[in-house]
């Protein structure tokens, strides 16, 4: 659901990848919040392992196959600048990228709440492919981060999802004695 993806030729130059993957998200059980929560969670664990995150960023691939209009719902425009300023402003962290693929024809419902919170510096690194193949996307991501099923190099997302459950759940303690 929410992955950072091992840079698997260990570059300490470029930024760490977060892959959203919305397709097995039961939506009557998982609110858009909480969704919220594990994302920041996550960032917060990348940023206490890695000193070099702060300095060379982000990028964020949303993959939308299977994304529910229901979510929407959810997302009304405060909370949306909530996230946003969350991550421009509060966190330490700098998006170089925000890439969408699979985009459902609605898409532009979600565009038009996200795009006037974003500024000026993220609006120019949207990318949202419409076409299909791993072409268009490693212009801007290289194939050694992206998982086998999008074309890459990397572990599969069942791998890397197990892999990330598990560090999230190393750090159970932690998050709970930083409440």
């Amino acid at each position: 659901i929410f992955l950072f993806l091992p840079n698997i030729e260990n570059l300490p130059t470029g930024p760490p990848l977060l892959m959203v993957r919305w397709e097995k998200l039961d939506y009557n059980k998982i609110l858009f919040k909480n969704l919220v929560k594990v994302a920041l969670m996550s960032l917060e664990i990348v940023i206490n392992e890695n000193d070099n995150f702060v300095i060379v960023g982000q990028q964020i691939l949303q993959d939308f196959s299977g994304f529910s209009l229901r979510y929407i719902t959810q997302m009304t425009p405060n909370v949306i600048r909530k996230c946003i300023m969350c991550l421009q402003s509060a966190y330490p962290t700098r998006i170089k990228g925000l890439h969408f693929i699979n985009v459902p024809i609605y898409f532009r419902i979600i565009h038009n709440i996200v795009y006037p919170f974003l500024n000026k510096k993220l609006r120019e690194r949207v990318h949202i492919y419409n076409e299909t193949g791993v072409d268009p996307i490693a212009k801007n991501i290289p194939l050694s981060i992206l998982p086998k099923e999008y074309g890459g190099q990397n572990k599969s997302v069942d791998d890397i999802s197990s892999e990330w459950k598990r560090k999230v759940e190393s750090y159970r303690e932690w998050f709970l004695k930083d409440r």
